[in-house]
């Protein structure tokens, strides 16, 4: 069984979409959590790291879908390999989320297009 969520929670809305199949949930889930609700947090919120914007460019071109990286930081803690493939990731993106304007102002001030 398989469930998509959109960006603002619904399943009508097109731009992002989030497909779900429910078994690996369940599978990832089983008796580490309680519920899927806590599942479908924990694999969000995993999406907010440096690692997931470097290994997603790669799956999400696999899956043939858009990628979506985040930016919560400037960068300066990570070493210069992966601050390589994250910039790769944030240029292969269709958008890149920003936590503030502070982090968006300095990616776009070395060249990632505001846009995203």
């Amino acid at each position: 069984m398989n469930t998509e969520i959109g960006a603002t929670g619904m399943a009508d809305n097109d731009h992002y979409k989030m497909t779900v199949d429910l078994n690996v949930l369940d599978h990832l889930g089983i008796n580490l959590y309680s519920n899927i609700a806590a599942v479908l947090t924990e694999a969000v919120a995993n999406a907010w790291d440096a690692d997931a914007a470097v290994f997603g460019q790669f799956a999400a071109r696999m899956a043939g879908v858009k990628l979506v990286t985040s930016r919560r930081d400037l960068g300066q803690i990570y070493p210069a390999w992966k601050t390589v493939l994250m910039r790769r990731a944030d240029g292969a993106a269709a958008a890149v989320v920003a936590n503030a304007e502070a982090v968006r102002d300095h990616f776009a001030a070395r060249g990632l297009t505001a846009e995203k």
